[in-house]
């Protein structure tokens, strides 16, 4: 019990020290960003977001992301389906079977 308390102690303060760092991070993703953009993209971008449209957007993001990949996945996986039976019947049009 008493170790619980510590490492628990210990944690709550470690996660305490990171979130002080969430101003490093949001730093890094701003320079990402205005190395792509303009200022004038930038602002559109931002009132895009704050635009109704913009905020369903942001709203269904983790959602949309998430069926793009399994998109993606079923997509990749019929390919090399499809990929790898065009190669067997090349061969097979020249005689070796695999």
């Amino acid at each position: 019990p008493e170790i619980i308390e510590q490492t628990n102690a210990a944690i709550t303060k470690v996660i305490e020290e990171y979130r002080g760092r969430k101003g490093e991070l949001l730093d890094q993703f701003a320079r990402v960003y205005a190395l792509r953009f303009t200022m004038e993209e930038l602002q559109a971008i931002v009132t895009f977001y704050e635009s109704p449209t913009g905020q369903k957007l942001a709203q269904a993001n983790s959602e949309i992301n998430t069926d793009l990949q399994r998109v993606m996945q079923v997509f990749s996986n019929n390919l090399k389906r499809e990929f790898f039976a065009k190669v067997r019947a090349e061969l097979k049009a020249q005689n070796i079977e695999i």
